[in-house]
């Protein structure tokens, strides 16, 4: 019963081409043929078209910079001055995209349609419609694919009565009707989507720990008053059919002709899509914060607000997973641990919190407004909260004890974590303290050692003294420059960054993190700064080949090597892990310009947590360049042998 649904369709598309069929079997000859070469000719058109879209498309829209460019770019975001105009650009092109899908499918089912009318006729040709139809079977295997439940946690009344209670109060509050369901997800947010004739409001475990009854009352009335002016509604319309867009194109193999059908307007429309999202945000968040405006909840709304933002601030710390691994086994009460440490943090660090908080930029893209901007729309001028209580201390305690279970791939990851990485930089520590190396790797692994377990000072102090000595990598200067922008505040971390992408392009798309600092620090020059330089970057980074999708012609595969320090290090560690059979070393050099740095193994992968651990050591090594390398463990053999042909291995297992 689980695809009822999609067969239910395929089974009503199979019986239209045979009723459309045969109702066209009764048109003579001629007819038929006109209507088949039209139908083909559509189809060669469409595919024509994409192919030449997805070459546009692709240059300038490639994985994450395509968002970055978006945000920043003020060009993309001139001529929206209001939600009604966001709307009418939103319903163009939703209506563009279902006019797309439903011209490429009026053709899919003509095709076979006449093909089958040609077959009534008597025309041998039953072995292409059969092989035509098993080409169609495979284009909705993606139809098939059950997307996982996106909201969260389930909560159902039954277990979670006090959440309903306030749940009912709200509706009452704000005069819904419509059915919600309750999720919970670790974080710190709220968030309603509509879905399966449904409104789901999905909320923060963080926040049913620290908001109590009366906030998070506000929260709920804030989200209804997204359900009210239908905020999730029309944009989930259009999300949907750029999903069917985005499950049609597939990938791979016989899905190649389905790519030329659905992938550029899939890549388009979601494009467009994201602008909408952006572009709406502001308007939409300001709309619903009206509706909580004059109904006496202002100040328990800010308190709620402003204990998101602290949390915020706890969470943007530095993340270092193995910080977290201090034991051997993961404690049974992490989110609790957790949470005790963001109460210490916020004992320490609220005041100058609140002091940063007025300073965050008005950003000029359209995006949530600043905390700063509600406290003054609300008229709530002090940083006090309520105290930090949840809404209801049953209730808490039955949710965290089912997210406190840790899932038993989850307990793999983290004792993994502790053995390879965490116990192993505690070693490189204590050797280098006992007795201190001043040489390229040795200095360079304690280095690594001390980011692995967070101590943030050492390796602040430890990588200075590395730069000073053998000069920057673009991986250092990119985590001094994280560090310091997100766990001291320092505004020289921007200048980190843009020394990590001057030695190393390929740290282009991490650049948000840039724009981002500027504006939370009230950094308006250095934004203003950003938004020319970050464009510029991008367009360098693509005219370098970096992140470009475009066919490439090699021209020529030629021997490299590091220098002798890096080289040992990696051949000892292929030795001493057992890593590979062989390994080889080599550069590529393409028609447009571009070079890139390979490490091929030909891999040894009995034991897979030990292969792993061995890799991320020489990719330790290979960070100390700065050029853009690819570590490979198989290819094809044809690539193999012509790369053995030209170039000899440095390890080699005889």
């Amino acid at each position: 019963m689980r695809y009822v649904k999609q067969i239910g369709l395929l089974i009503g598309i199979l019986l239209l081409i045979i009723g459309i069929g045969f109702l066209m079997s009764f048109l003579s000859e001629f007819w038929l043929f006109i209507g088949l070469s039209t139908v083909i000719f559509f189809i060669i058109l469409t595919v024509i078209g994409n192919v030449i879209g997805l070459m546009k498309i692709k240059k300038t829209m490639t994985k994450d910079l395509k968002k970055l460019k978006a945000k920043y770019d003020e060009t993309n975001l001139k001529g929206f001055d209001s939600i009604e105009e966001i709307h009418e650009m939103m319903k163009k092109n939703h209506r563009l995209t279902k006019t797309y899908l439903w011209f490429i499918m009026s053709l899919l089912i003509l095709f076979p349609s006449v093909l089958f009318s040609v077959v009534l006729k008597g025309v041998d040709i039953q072995v292409f419609l059969v092989l035509l139809m098993m080409i169609y079977a495979n284009m909705t295997i993606y139809l098939f694919k059950n997307g996982q439940n996106s909201y969260g946690y389930p909560l159902t009344k039954q277990a979670y009565p006090r959440l309903y209670d306030l749940l009912d109060k709200a509706n009452q509050t704000m005069g819904v009707s419509s059915t919600i369901v309750l999720y919970v997800i670790p974080g710190n947010n709220a968030t309603i989507a509509y879905g399966r004739g449904k409104h789901h409001i999905t909320i923060g475990l963080n926040l049913l720990q620290m908001l109590n009854a009366e906030e998070l009352f506000t929260i709920l009335l804030h989200e209804l008053a997204h359900l009210i002016h239908q905020d999730s509604l029309k944009s989930n319309r259009w999300y949907r059919s750029i999903e069917l867009l985005d499950r049609l194109s597939g990938e791979g193999g016989m899905q190649l002709f389905n790519q030329y059908l659905f992938q550029a307007m899939a890549i388009y429309s979601r494009f467009k899509f994201e602008m909408y999202k952006q572009l709406s945000s502001k308007f939409i968040e300001l709309r619903a914060d009206e509706a909580l405006i004059d109904k006496g909840y202002n100040k328990t709304y800010i308190s709620a607000g402003l204990k998101i933002e602290y949390f915020e601030n706890y969470a943007q710390r530095p993340l270092i997973e193995s910080n977290l691994t201090k034991t051997e086994e993961p404690t049974a009460t992490h989110f609790e641990d957790d949470f005790r440490d963001f109460l210490e943090y916020l004992s320490i660090h609220k005041g100058e919190i609140d002091q940063r908080i007025p300073k965050e930029l008005i950003r000029k893209r359209h995006t949530h407004p600043t905390l700063f901007q509600r406290m003054e729309r609300f008229g709530v001028d002090t940083f006090e909260i309520e105290p930090m209580i949840p809404y209801d201390e049953t209730e808490l305690q039955a949710l965290l004890k089912v997210f406190d279970e840790m899932p038993p791939e989850g307990k793999d990851n983290y004792k993994y974590t502790y053995t390879y990485i965490y116990q192993p930089a505690i070693k490189t520590i204590e050797r280098y303290q006992e007795n201190p190396m001043t040489d390229k790797m040795s200095l360079y692994l304690y280095v690594l050692a001390l980011y692995d377990v967070g101590h943030i000072d050492a390796f602040m102090k430890a990588s200075a003294t590395f730069i000073e000595h053998y000069g920057g990598t673009g991986y250092l200067h990119y985590i001094r420059g994280s560090f310091l922008l997100n766990e001291y505040h320092d505004p020289k971390g921007i200048e980190e960054v843009y020394q990590a992408i001057d030695l190393s392009i390929k740290f282009v798309s991490e650049l948000e993190i840039i724009g981002y600092a500027a504006v939370r620090l009230g950094l308006q020059e250095k934004l203003d700064e950003f938004r020319v330089k970050m464009l510029d970057l991008i367009e360098l980074a693509f005219s370098k080949g970096l992140y470009t999708t475009k066919r490439r012609k090699l021209v020529s595969i030629t021997p490299f090597s590091y220098d002798d320090t890096v080289m040992d290090f990696i051949k000892d560690t292929i030795q001493g892990e057992n890593l590979a059979y062989s390994a080889y070393l080599f550069k590529e050099t393409y028609n447009d310009g571009f070079q890139q740095n390979h490490l091929l193994l030909t891999a040894n992968f009995e034991d897979q947590e030990r292969f792993t651990l061995g890799i991320q050591k020489v990719k330790m090594a290979l960070s100390l360049d700065n050029e853009v390398y690819n570590l490979s463990t198989h290819m094809s053999k044809y690539y193999y042998n012509q790369i053995r042909s030209k170039v000899t291995p440095f390890y080699n297992i005889e």
